[in-house]
């Protein structure tokens, strides 16, 4: 790891992205991007620590690649000087892992940049990267090419895959990316750097270096990107087989229910089947992404293969590229049936569900009916008792006013009753006598 060869302050012209002989695209703005590339420093870099390795083959010698050995500041002569001398320099940068900032500081991934003279397209790439939180967040597929002159290019992208994370836990699938540039001179050196590789990229891309060299044509250069879209495209059939497998279980769910019930409890469909299927839907548009940014990738080799070979379009790498955009194509199309599968396994659950809320909400209304029904049958009957309760008080209320008239004639009739009878007793008395 070479952390202090590149720690060093820059020289005069090597600031990069400002002041430095690189391409810029017209009208992009340099101090632009040497102000967000700073701003967003701590998601991308780290304070300290990590380090580049730096891989690199003498033209002349012709060995397999091998690691140089750990340099100082007093021998940055002898990386300059394989630089000029070297077929090919690969400045290896991994994080810690998948959403980790870039193993490197900012000072020397600058250095890094200005030495290669690496064109500004690049930063896009790099922003793809640092701490995350989600896999959706800053998720896009960069792919950059420039051609130079005389056979030469620039060429960088971020390529994202799917691999199995080995945790044994949750999700078995994650989400992976490595970004890749390459400078190519006249066909024959090239300048390469490696962002964020998995232990089997890694030795893929060590294969593709070590084979960059056997003849090919004139785009023997090309070699490594085909190994590393390889290697990026190996899981798709496990992966595609694995988001199957899910949408069947809940498919199978479906078609075993009944619209009134299920047979059986565990077929039944709930609303968290249409959870997991949105989810499985998610998953399955960020997969068409990675499939697309994989094809863009297969198409611009294809394109540098055309410039490249000068007429040799039946060559081990034609073919090749040819297999790989059949294989992403495959991969897109069985993609599609996944989807429509789930976008109508989707549907038929939210008919079966809404069929059986409808069936629950008419049997609802019919309850409620036949207890309005019988409210109102009742309240009819309590109707009839109240008038004849009515009824029955009003007799009692002209009974009680013949009462009080009785009682008053009563009153007013008493006296004379009585005097009446004290007469008629003494009357009786006295014919008695």
């Amino acid at each position: 790891m070479y952390d202090s060869v590149f720690e060093k302050p820059p020289g005069r012209g090597e600031k990069y992205p400002v002041d430095t002989d690189c391409y810029a695209p017209m009208g992009q703005d340099r101090n632009f991007l040497d102000q967000k590339l700073s701003e967003q420093s701590l998601e991308l870099f780290q304070i300290s620590g990590g380090g580049i390795d730096v891989i690199s083959q003498i033209q002349d010698r012709g060995k397999a690649p091998d690691p140089l050995e750990t340099q100082t500041p007093d021998k940055m002569s002898r990386i300059e000087g394989i630089a000029k001398s070297a077929s090919f320099r690969v400045d290896v940068i991994k994080p810690a892992f998948s959403w980790s900032q870039i193993c490197v500081t900012e000072l020397a991934f600058r250095n890094v940049l200005a030495t290669l003279h690496v064109f500004t397209p690049f930063l896009h790439v790099v922003h793809t990267f640092g701490t995350k939180t989600s896999d959706k967040q800053r998720a896009r597929n960069v792919v950059h090419c420039h051609k130079w002159p005389a056979h030469g290019f620039e060429f960088c992208y971020n390529i994202r895959y799917f691999e199995l994370n080995g945790r044994k836990r949750g999700n078995p699938w994650s989400l992976r990316q490595t970004g890749m540039y390459q400078n190519c001179v006249l066909r024959k050196q090239s300048r390469w750097i490696l962002l964020n590789y998995s232990t089997y990229i890694y030795d893929r891309v060590s294969e593709a270096f070590a084979s960059a060299n056997v003849p090919h044509c004139g785009a023997s250069t090309l070699v490594p990107h085909l190994f590393l879209l390889s290697a990026a495209t190996r899981s798709w059939n496990l992966y595609i087989e694995a988001l199957r497998h899910k949408v069947m279980l809940i498919e199978q769910k479906t078609y075993l229910s009944g619209l009134d019930q299920a047979p059986l409890h565990e077929h039944s469909p709930l609303f968290s089947d249409i959870q997991e299927l949105k989810r499985l839907s998610d998953t399955i548009s960020m997969a068409f992404d990675v499939i697309n940014g994989q094809k863009e990738i297969s198409v611009r080799c294809g394109d540098l293969h055309t410039s490249l070979a000068l007429g040799h379009s039946d060559c081990d790498i034609a073919d090749t590229i040819r297999m790989l955009q059949a294989d992403l194509q495959h991969y897109h199309e069985e993609m599609t049936s996944l989807s429509r599968t789930t976008a109508k396994a989707e549907q038929l659950i939210s008919s079966i569900l809404a069929i059986r809320a409808s069936n629950k909400l008419q049997t609802a209304t019919d309850i409620t009916q036949m207890n309005i029904s019988d409210l109102h049958l009742q309240s009819r009957y309590m109707s009839v008792d109240a008038q004849n309760l009515l009824q029955v008080t009003e007799r009692g209320h002209r009974d009680a006013i013949i009462m009080k008239i009785l009682a008053q004639m009563a009153v007013v009739f008493l006296p004379a009753s009585l005097v009446a009878a004290s007469l008629i007793s003494q009357y009786e008395d006295g014919e008695l006598r």
